[in-house]
C-alpha cells in the first residue's frame, strides 16, 4: 500500500508499490463470492477514506477511475515479496515497507504487524508522531492486539482494520 504527498496532479490507490493490486482485488471480488473471497483471503485489511484535497494522494495511477470509485480504498496486510522484516509487517514511509505510506507525519519505520498465536497485534517502533488504536496511544516496542472493527492512526493517517467479508463487500461497491 503507497499513500504519497508529493504533488503529481495524479491520484491513486494505497494499496502497493505496483499499480494492479487493487484492480486485482476488485476483479476477483467481482468474480468471486463472498464465501470465495473470504476463503482465498482470510487475512485482515485496512481500509482508507481517500482524502478530499492533494495533502496526501497515492501514488498507483488509478486513470480513468471515477472519482466515486476512489473514495474508499482496501489495502491488506501481508508480506510483500522483497520484504526485508520476514516475521512481521512492516508500515512506514520508506518505499521497502509492507505498507507505505508517504506521509510526512509517518516514519520510515513508523510500525508492524506480526500474527501472533493469539491473533494480530500491532506495534509502534519509537515513531516520531505515534500510533493509536482506537485514539490510544501505543508505549513504543510494546505490541498491541488488533482486531477487525479497531481503528488506527499512523502518524496523522487515519486507518480501519476489517476483515475479507468487510473487503469484499467495499470492493464490490468500488467495482
Amino acid at each position: 500500500m503507497t499513500i504519497d504527498t508529493r504533488s503529481s496532479g495524479r491520484y491513486a490507490d494505497p494499496v502497493t508499490d505496483h499499480g494492479a493490486a487493487l484492480e486485482a482485488l476488485e476483479a476477483e471480488a467481482a468474480q468471486a463470492s463472498e464465501a470465495e473471497f473470504v476463503s482465498r483471503r482470510a487475512h485482515p485489511f485496512l481500509s482508507f477514506d481517500a482524502p478530499d484535497d492533494d495533502e496526501v494522494h497515492f501514488m498507483t495511477e488509478l486513470g480513468n477511475v471515477p472519482s466515486t470509485r476512489k473514495q474508499i480504498v482496501v489495502a491488506a496486510i501481508t508480506k510483500r515479496e522483497g520484504s526485508p522484516f520476514q516475521d512481521r509487517i512492516s508500515i512506514g514511509r520508506a518505499r521497502n515497507s509492507d505498507v507505505v505510506i508517504r506521509h510526512s507525519s509517518v516514519s520510515k519505520l513508523h510500525a508492524h504487524f506480526r500474527h501472533e498465536p493469539s491473533g494480530l497485534t500491532l506495534t509502534d517502533v519509537g515513531s516520531h508522531n505515534g500510533t493509536k488504536i482506537d485514539g490510544s496511544p501505543l508505549v513504543p516496542h510494546r505490541p498491541e492486539a488488533v482486531r477487525p472493527g479497531m481503528t488506527l492512526m499512523v502518524g496523522a493517517i487515519p486507518a480501519r482494520v476489517i476483515d475479507a467479508k468487510s473487503a469484499y463487500e467495499i470492493l464490490r461497491r468500488r467495482g
